[in-house]
């Protein structure tokens, strides 16, 4: 049910995008850069379900309740008939744990189509920008665990996800910028529920404009 869900929705999406490439506003697009971005973020997790399944099966109890990951990007900005200052591109992110004393790692990896808009222009002379961002695509997740009797297991999740925020971004000279992210992610690759990566997220990120 929850891989149709997500069929639909894609569907849907290149639907509207069809009817909006070839709408008369379509003229009026005008490309103004192009944004580049990377940086570290600290996630908050929720892995109960996950470390219970680790408890049951070799008696080792550990929580994570957050965790560093890395992310990177391009975003497009341009203006669109009365659409203005808004920006669509990708993203990737990728984070991972791994037990202290069990030779056990989960990680998951987003592929994302993000969609921001600079908030920052309607409040007059305010230094940099401040951006509402969102973005949805596909979490992989991938489960390693070296502590079966038989041999080492590599199992693979994929699902659908999302995330939103707030972002603070200030330039460092005409084409660099440093910034941060705060916002929810939501991410279940697992179609049980037992592995589930949502939680709040926070980022440091640096930029370059081209």
């Amino acid at each position: 049910m929850q891989k149709k869900i997500f069929l639909t929705t894609i569907l849907l999406i290149l639907f509207s995008s069809i009817i909006l490439l070839n709408s008369q506003e379509v003229k009026a697009f005008q490309p103004l850069y192009l944004d580049l971005y990377f940086g570290a973020k600290f996630q908050s997790l929720n892995l109960e379900s996950f470390e219970k399944w680790v408890y049951e099966e070799y008696g080792v109890e550990e929580t994570f309740r957050g965790e560093v990951g890395f992310f990177a990007g391009a975003r497009q900005w341009f203006e669109l008939g009365p659409l203005k200052n808004i920006a669509i591109g990708g993203e990737i992110d990728r984070m991972a744990i791994s037990y202290s004393d069990l030779d056990i790692s989960l990680s998951s990896m987003g592929l994302l189509i993000s969609l921001t808009y600079n908030l920052s222009k309607a409040l007059g002379d305010f230094p940099g920008e401040i951006l509402l961002a969102g973005a949805g695509g596909v979490y992989l997740a991938r489960l390693v665990d070296g502590e079966i009797d038989f041999g080492r297991i590599e199992e693979n999740y994929i699902g659908p996800g999302f995330k939103v925020g707030l972002e603070i971004s200030m330039p460092l000279g005409d084409r660099y910028s440093v910034g941060g992210r705060a916002g929810y992610r939501y991410s279940q690759p697992h179609s049980e529920g037992d592995i589930e990566f949502s939680g709040l997220e926070f980022d440091i990120k640096f930029g370059i404009n081209l």
